[in-house]
């Protein structure tokens, strides 16, 4: 059976199998749970979410928020591969906010940021190095 790793203060990530590579569905533990993306099919759902957090103590009843990072199929579970968020622009000032927040210390990607391969960055110095190098990855590129 596959099981939620935590990956950091309370967020884990299950690694569902999909085509070649894992997808990622996270568990935020809080009082209420939160799940980030549902995989692609019912069979995902039934044969691992919910087996992976059966064995974290919960059942679909204690979730109360199901965040969709965007409409690609191996995250929400779509027909056809597109992303809510079409333009580069709007995804640029998404990051920039992210950049100028100093808060945030960790960024866990649903697959490996392709220039790194890694699927986690952590610390603030390396997450403002991901951020300053995501412009350069997306010219010529659509999302």
């Amino acid at each position: 059976m596959i099981e939620f790793e935590e990956e950091y203060e309370g967020v884990l990530r299950l690694k569902v199998p999909f085509e070649r590579i894992d997808t990622s569905v996270f568990l935020i533990e809080a009082d209420a749970p939160i799940l980030v993306d549902c995989a692609t099919t019912a069979e995902d759902v039934d044969g691992v979410i919910l087996p992976a957090l059966k064995a974290r103590g919960y059942t679909l009843s204690h979730l109360k928020t199901l965040v969709l990072t965007h409409s690609h199929g191996d995250h929400a579970g779509v027909d056809q591969y597109r992303c809510s968020i079409k333009l580069p622009e709007e995804y640029l000032k998404i990051l920039k906010r992210i950049q100028t927040d100093g808060r945030i210390e960790c960024i866990l990607f649903s697959h490996a940021y392709e220039p790194w391969n890694r699927n986690r960055i952590e610390g603030r110095a390396e997450v403002l190095a991901c951020l300053a190098e995501c412009p350069n990855y997306l010219k010529n590129r659509r999302i």
